[in-house]
């Protein structure tokens, strides 16, 4: 990625000395871009790169300077972003991660300054860049979510019952939801007639409502009626949103509470009213494109923000929340997908001439570890479905794939002379009586694989990798070669980070620190007890997500979902039980029965 501060031609030094591209600095030296080359803040989020030589080591004040346009006339204060120590060596490379905590200015550099009584340093380049959003981690982007599900909306704004009516582009089956804000807590203004709501709300001398509707008719998104009589002259605003292949929306109304991590897809609504003298509630990701009203520096104002969410957002505390959670449609016929290749026509040559061939495709699993979690009730095939199927065998995770299961679970070993095969048990006995006891750690992949997984063929991590690797979302537990986990990481696709969780117990947080040290997801699984006795809440901070029996009790279930992590149901033996897993809260479930749950084949 190229720096946005080319090095050295963009940069200035108030007593270093540029020697082609290498500068030398001593202590209390500055150096920083020229502040004609100011960039965009962006995200906020930034890296440096930093390469440089140090006979010992050294101090590095690194500042964020905000402007309010690309000149040096224009710096707005100035903001400490840290002390970094700079290791002594010889064209070491390092890098810095930065957030810029003021948004209130849109342009910034970096400056750069040797601590005082701190040693001479070399800088041979320094590269900065945005910093890109890790798949799956943390919030979405601005407007990634928009795009997928809002068809259309629209906003108006107004005092004391004036907000014009509202119209958005809608199709039959769409579901529309209207946001509703006053400044004051006596409004009149009530959801329309044939809306779903839970009423007008009043709380923190605001008040407001929440409404939807499923569109069976595009007429019934033109010229609706948001407002009523109002008493006083409060400012007023209303956001009108299309959201396309919902099934339905559970509305959350109006009031001063934050949601919250959100685990699955929610279309949500803050309110702002205040003075000139306050500063505006910002939302710092994701802060979506739709917003009806704006801060007015000079004057009072309202605002309203609005987008569709999964995860955490960063926030300055807005006065009043409101948001829809979103259930997803189910389409009726499966939607197969070919990625990486265009549309085609697939023919063979018989004595007739060409005649177009016949041709049956899998689909496509979870195409990124992001999209499963932001599919309500997502299912894991545990083994490739070890309740339907021979376990850990290619028989069962073709079967599960076949019936649109999107992520598969895999148990692993690392034999003798280094293959790592599927495997759930520490011997194979389990699967092949006529298997000795001997570990699987003390056989070589040629006395494995004489023996069969309840009558098919053992599988190496390659024969996996090579079939769904790609192209489904897979729970990895490497069993009791977990110490050499990192060995394992090496013969994962490219993608992995996108498409592989790490799975353990839950207590095994030693390695979930490794793992999300690493970059990785991982999920721990816990049991009923370990809701009752506090070990699950100890663990919990350590993994990604965690699991809980889907038949633990809803006591139980609470405090796992109280954790704050989306929590699995496991193991799911039939449909009963997944659908028991769900109702007690979980986001997704790990499943054995998979042919119970998906009865009927999409090839």
């Amino acid at each position: 990625m190229a720096s946005i501060y080319p090095w050295p031609e963009h940069w200035w030094t108030n007593t270093g000395r540029f020697a082609g591209n290498d500068l030398r600095v001593t202590a209390n030296t500055i150096f920083v871009p020229w502040a004609t080359e100011a960039k965009p803040i962006a995200s906020g989020n930034w890296t440096i790169s930093l390469n440089y030589t140090a006979a010992q080591a050294s101090h590095l004040d690194i500042k964020h300077n905000p402007l309010s346009a690309a000149d040096e006339t224009r710096q707005v204060g100035q903001h400490s972003l840290g002390d970094f120590q700079l290791s002594a060596g010889t064209n070491v490379t390092t890098e810095v991660q930065i957030e810029l905590a003021d948004k209130s200015q849109p342009l910034w550099t970096p400056q750069f300054q040797i601590m005082a009584g701190q040693p001479d340093v070399t800088f041979h380049r320094i590269e900065v860049y945005e910093t890109p959003a890790e798949p799956g981690e943390g919030p979405v982007q601005p407007g990634e979510l928009e795009a997928k599900y809002v068809r259309s909306w629209a906003h108006a704004e107004g005092t004391a019952g004036s907000v014009p009516a509202l119209s958005a582009t809608s199709e039959a089956g769409d579901i529309a939801v209207i946001a509703y804000a006053s400044q004051w807590g006596d409004t009149a203004a009530v959801p329309p007639s044939g809306w779903t709501s839970p009423g007008t709300r009043t709380f923190s001398g605001r008040s407001g409502y929440i409404a939807s509707l499923k569109v069976s008719n595009p007429a019934q998104t033109q010229n609706v009626q948001v407002t009523g009589p109002t008493v006083g002259q409060a400012r007023e605003l209303a956001l009108l949103v299309v959201l396309k292949g919902v099934e339905s929306v559970e509305l959350t109304n109006w009031g001063s509470v934050y949601p919250g991590d959100l685990s699955t897809p929610s279309l949500v609504f803050s309110q702002q009213h205040a003075t000139k003298s306050e500063r505006a509630a910002e939302w710092r990701n994701p802060a979506g494109p739709m917003a009806a009203g704006g801060w007015k520096r000079y004057s009072s104002w309202s605002a309203m923000l609005a987008t569709v969410a999964t995860g955490h957002i960063e926030h300055t505390q807005p006065q009043g929340w409101a948001w829809a959670k979103i259930t997803l449609a189910k389409p009726s016929d499966p939607e197969l997908e070919v990625r990486g290749f265009g549309a085609a026509t697939v023919s063979v040559y018989e004595p007739a001439g060409e005649v177009p061939a016949r041709m049956r495709a899998m689909p496509m699993g979870y195409a990124s570890i992001s999209e499963m979690m932001a599919t309500p009730g997502f299912l894991v095939a545990h083994r490739g479905g070890s309740a339907s199927w021979p376990e850990a065998s290619m028989r069962a995770y073709t079967n599960a794939v076949a019936r649109g299961a999107g992520a598969l679970e895999v148990s692993t070993h690392k034999t003798k002379d280094g293959i790592w095969v599927l495997a759930h048990d520490q011997n194979l006995q389990h699967v092949d009586p006529s298997a000795p006891s001997t570990p699987i750690a003390q056989m070589t992949w040629a006395e494995v694989k004489k023996f069969k997984t309840k009558g098919e063929p053992i599988l190496r991590i390659e024969d996996y990798l090579d079939a769904y690797g790609s192209t489904h979302v897979t729970v990895l537990d490497p069993k009791y070669s977990a110490t050499q986990w990192s060995e394992l990481a090496l013969l994962l696709p490219t993608n992995a980070k996108d498409h592989v969780i790490w799975k353990s117990a839950g207590d095994a947080t030693w390695l979930a620190n490794q793992w999300r040290a690493a970059g990785w997801k991982c999920w721990g699984y816990a049991y009923s007890q370990h809701a009752d006795e506090g070990s699950l809440a100890k663990w919990a901070p350590s993994w990604d997500y965690v699991g809980l029996p889907y038949d633990a009790t809803p006591a139980q279930w609470a405090k796992a979902v109280g954790l704050g992590k989306p929590v699995w149901a496991h193991i799911c033996p039939n449909k009963a039980a997944y659908d028991q897993g769900l109702a007690r809260g979980a986001v997704g479930c790990m499943v054995s029965g998979v042919a119970d749950v998906l009865p009927t084949s999409v090839v």
